[in-house]
């Protein structure tokens, strides 16, 4: 089986074979399709500066650094507006970390199926099965994912992802989900996205608004630089002369992620629990409380 060569140029990596465990190349042609329609029925406009932000972040790109795409996640058209966003050649090196549930429905699976991805375990539905999954299901796909996502990154393609695991039903931001920052290192940056009016023309499953005059403006903020957010950790800690376990560290740049990159992009009514604190002494102990209360769930459901 071929693996992936380290340091593949961006610009080349469609020469590259991908024969990872756990990767699936899409179809472009019907991605290409679903993100042109969807930018024709939505009016795509840039907000002012996105464009400069995406500029950026193609330089980064092509100068080697690896690629996350972070977007908040409102409607099905999500995933074809960040196409619109990234443009032709962005758009076809990249591939979605995707809930592998999404594939197995009828009318979504075929249409995520259109785009490359790498399956990761969907967030468990409390309703079902007392919340929990098949952890020898889960143990294998995060095993693929641990193989494939490095190796794509390192060659060149973009990782797309929505980092509340699942589409927010009442259009405000969602808890991020810590356990992505496990991928993100020194030479990773971060573009983060959301769609203003893309809700109001795709409701949450409701039938589509597909003919409107309204507009759906693509809102792209400045890239974050993981090794930039893992300094101001790093001094953090010296300054406090404290240890933070790698949980903690991957919760803090989450956040962080969330806090200055994604919530600034949406309405201050959307913003949730990520209105405000910016600074990584004021993050710690949220990201502690919620380190604790998701053990505790875990221990209350293995009883």
């Amino acid at each position: 089986m071929a693996t992936l060569e380290r340091g593949v140029s961006p610009v080349n990596y469609k020469n590259t074979k991908f024969r990872v465990p756990g990767f699936r190349e899409g179809h472009h042609s019907v991605r290409r399709v679903t993100e042109a329609l969807t930018g024709f029925l939505g009016h795509i406009e840039f907000f002012p500066g996105s464009k400069d932000s995406l500029q950026r972040g193609r330089e980064l790109w092509k100068a080697g650094m690896e690629t996350w795409v972070v977007a908040r996640h409102n409607t099905d058209a999500d995933g074809p507006l960040i196409g619109e966003a990234l443009g032709p050649e962005m758009a076809r090196a990249a591939f979605f970390l995707m809930g592998d549930r999404v594939l197995k429905k009828r009318v979504r699976g075929f249409f995520a199926s259109s785009y490359s991805q790498v399956p990761i375990p969907q967030i468990a539905d409390p309703t079902k099965d007392n919340g929990c999954r098949d952890p020898q299901e889960d143990r294998r796909l995060l095993i693929q994912a641990n193989e494939a996502i490095p190796a794509l990154l390192r060659s060149g393609r973009i990782a797309k992802l929505f980092p509340e695991g699942s589409r927010s039903r009442n259009g405000i931001l969602q808890p991020v989900q810590y356990q992505i920052a496990h991928f993100l290192n020194e030479n990773a940056f971060v573009i983060p996205m959301a769609f203003i009016g893309a809700r109001e023309r795709w409701p949450v499953e409701k039938f589509p608004k597909l003919i409107s005059r309204d507009r759906v403006t693509i809102n792209v903020g400045t890239p974050i630089l993981i090794k930039d957010v893992l300094e101001e950790i790093r001094q953090f800690k010296e300054e406090r002369g404290i240890r933070i376990s790698k949980k903690e560290e991957q919760g803090l740049i989450m956040e962080v992620v969330m806090r200055r990159g994604i919530a600034p992009l949406v309405a201050p009514r959307d913003r949730g629990i990520y209105s405000n604190m910016w600074l990584v002494e004021e993050i710690l102990p949220i990201v502690q409380q919620r380190l604790a209360e998701e053990a505790a769930k875990r221990n209350q459901r293995q009883v």
